[in-house]
């Protein structure tokens, strides 16, 4: 891909056919994500109060 922006080579066939791909499954893991996002059961627990010292580095 560098070659074709900095060279101004074009990219082989397998190239475009590997890009297809790579899109395709892209596409296809969020489309998933997003449906396993808003189909699994969760429930909210109230936590409980605690406290906690944030100590700076020197």
């Amino acid at each position: 891909m560098a070659g074709f922006l900095y060279l101004g080579e074009r990219p082989v066939w397998q190239f475009y056919i590997a890009f297809i791909i790579m899109v395709i499954s892209t596409v296809m893991m969020i489309e998933d994500s997003i449906q396993l996002q808003h189909t699994h059961e969760h429930a909210h627990h109230k936590l409980e109060n605690h406290n906690h010292l944030h100590m700076s580095q020197a």
